[in-house]
Formats: C-alpha cells, structure tokens, sequence
C-alpha cells in the first residue's frame, strides 16, 4: 500500500476541512452573509466548531485507520491477510467520498483528486492483491496524469 497517498489524500481533505472552518469563523465575525453567498439555506449552515470538529474526526480516523493497517502488517498472525489489510484505506475512502464529493469547494481539492484516480486504479484492477501499481501501464494512469 502507497502510505504517502493515503496520507496525502486525507491530509489535503483535512486541511481544506480545517481552513473551511476558519473561513466560516472570519465571515460570522465580520458579518459577511456567508450562507446567502455560497447558497445555504438560512440557519442550516454549520459553524466553524462543527467544521473544526468534523476534520478532527475525520483526522483522528485516518490515523486509526493507518495504525490499525501497519499493526496488521507487523503481526505474524494477521501477516497471510494482506489483501484484507490492503482493504482498511479503502474502507476509510469509502467513508469520506459522499462528504468530499459534495463539497462546494472541490476545485480547491486537485491533488485529492489525483490521489482518488490512484485509488480507483489501484483496487479496481486487483493490484492490493499483488501490493503493485501497474496503473502507469494501463490506459487508466492517464486519469493521474490529467488531473
């Protein structure tokens, strides 16, 4: 498993989640009409806590997820599963795309992107199994190149 890309795919949610909430905070306390702006309905917009408490789950839960996958792969009794344990960082990616896909931000967002098309590749064509990445040779590794 590429540890740096689900590192950097989480990262890069987490800080854009983190400087939401920081934008969120600034607007409220200058009184910009932040929810009419980005076309919130009045009063179901969240706050800057919320956001700041969400990215801090969602933080705390990648790092779980990274921790409990090289516990696996450290454990001579879990050692044969190392196609279930490739499967963890998917499990967390799951979680997270609904939230990331319907973000109004997501041009802010290129390299969660690319690191999604590293995914995609990644587990559709089997290579967790094999812990190779052979999406370059495919036609498909031009989604990572494109983005």
């Amino acid at each position: 498993m590429n540890f740096g890309a689900f590192c950097s795919l989480f990262g890069y949610i987490v800080l854009h989640m983190i400087l939401y909430s920081a934008n969120v905070y600034f607007w409220r306390r200058f009184k910009i009409n932040y929810s009419f702006i980005i076309g919130f309905k009045e009063g179901t917009e969240l706050g800057y806590r919320e956001v700041f408490l969400l990215s801090s789950g969602l933080a705390v839960l990648s790092l779980a997820a990274v921790l409990s996958n090289l516990d696996m792969e450290m454990d001579q009794r879990t050692k044969s599963f190392s196609a279930f344990t490739e499967l963890v960082p998917l499990g967390l990616v799951i979680v997270n795309f609904p939230d990331n896909f319907l973000a109004d931000q997501l041009t802010s967002q290129v390299q969660a992107f690319r690191s999604l098309g590293f995914y995609i590749c990644y587990y559709f064509w089997g290579d967790f199994k094999t812990r190779s990445n052979k999406c370059i040779e495919r036609n498909i590794g031009t989604i990572n190149r494109t983005l």
